[in-house]
């Protein structure tokens, strides 16, 4: 009993170390099976999982202060050549709208306006029409460049005290949106009688621009550990652990809102520049010191959205010697005990277990092989 103590402390003081400079992704853990793997080419599959609004509002509407935008479904696209792309577009034009569908067009709200108003930009939603909880969360994308677009990947479980209620896996607001080389990556809860909200906000920085390409932004999410990953490292950006880790299912949401705080700006100038041996009528966009230009209409692009989700195998402890990673059924387990064994050569392999892992006599990772050993609690 006394060596057994032993490896679970061993288990646990090594393993945190491991788990935050060595988790792993879908693509090198087993582990994970994939549930949602939408690539926006077939429109009936994309129906059945989504709709292109919030649930009976149009607009953000924070501290009384309503987002720019009006969300319309005509601003959400679908192309399904090519694999399929998605577009969110963001457009300058006065529409006329009710913030919440369920009040009186002239119920006026605490900001002092009334319910039907007008919005100087529409934009696109896509929100989950069902809930999903502890998983891997990703989503591969292109944004648009210029001040005041506020792009967003989150998961959201609707109002929830006293338990974490927003997971922003990917957030740039008007702000950052100006120069686009860094991202939010943040956990909201509330709390206290009066439900207050608290966050651990993080700005992940000097990354490519992220209108020039398409890149991945990610987010695990089991009970104890919130885990950020940027771009398929399989190092984490950001890690949060603690009682505010969500504990309730929730909409998988992506949009483009206007931000109210960092406005668009218009004071820049369009000149052609034939010096710069352009093609015919292309024009380039030159700003004025201090200002920015913000073009509309623009959008987000799409390529895919995925949702994996660990499988589980709580009750089985494998105790084996000659351990076999290439045929082995990954799941999580209760514990392994492994010896007389050998990762393959310039693999990478992932172990999850509740209790513990031991690995004994004759056990090998030879040089150019990965294993990683991650803690994880039994999720029903």
């Amino acid at each position: 009993m006394r060596k057994k103590t032993i490896v679970l402390l061993l288990f646990f003081l090594g393993i945190n170390f491991l788990n935050e400079l060595y988790a792993q992704i879908p693509e090198n853990d087993k582990n994970w099976e994939l549930i949602i793997n939408e690539e926006f080419d077939n429109i009936n599959v994309f129906n059945s999982r989504w709709q292109k609004s919030y649930w009976g509002w149009n607009t953000n509407f924070a501290n009384c202060t309503p987002e720019l935008q009006v969300y319309k479904p005509e601003n959400v696209g679908i192309s399904t050549v090519n694999g399929g792309k998605l577009t969110l577009t963001a457009k300058k034009e006065t529409a006329w709208d009710l913030v919440f569908e369920w009040e009186d067009t002239t119920e006026v709200l605490c900001d002092g306006i009334q319910n039907y108003r007008k919005f100087d930009y529409t934009s696109g939603v896509i929100a989950s029409k069902s809930k999903y909880s502890y998983g891997y969360y990703e989503i591969k994308c292109k944004l648009p460049k210029g001040k005041g677009f506020w792009p967003a990947f989150w998961l959201w479980a609707g109002p929830d005290c006293n338990y974490g209620h927003e997971i922003d896996i990917l957030e740039v607001h008007g702000g950052l949106s100006e120069h686009l080389v860094s991202y939010g990556a943040n956990n909201w809860w509330s709390e206290g009688v009066d439900c207050e909200d608290n966050s651990d906000q993080k700005l992940i920085e000097n990354i490519p621009r992220m209108d020039l390409n398409y890149y991945t932004y990610s987010c695990e999410w089991i009970p104890n550990q919130l885990s950020w990953y940027y771009n398929s490292n399989s190092n984490p950006v950001k890690i949060f652990k603690g009682q505010y880790v969500p504990r309730k299912p929730r909409h998988i949401i992506a949009n483009l809102a206007i931000d109210q705080y960092h406005p668009p700006d218009y004071s820049g100038v369009i000149i052609l520049k034939k010096e710069q041996f352009l093609q015919k009528d292309e024009k380039i966009l030159i700003e004025k010191p201090g200002t920015s230009i913000t073009i509309f209409p623009s959008s987000v692009y799409i390529d895919y959205i995925r949702y994996y989700r660990l499988k589980m195998d709580c009750n089985t402890s494998i105790n084996q010697s000659g351990f076999n990673f290439t045929s082995h059924n990954y799941a999580v387990k209760k514990s392994y005990t492994l010896y007389n064994s050998t990762v393959p050569t310039n693999s990478k392999n992932t172990l999850r277990a509740t209790d513990f892992i031991l690995l004994e006599s004759n056990f090998t990772v030879p040089l150019g092989s990965e294993l990683a050993i991650i803690p994880t609690p039994c999720i029903n």
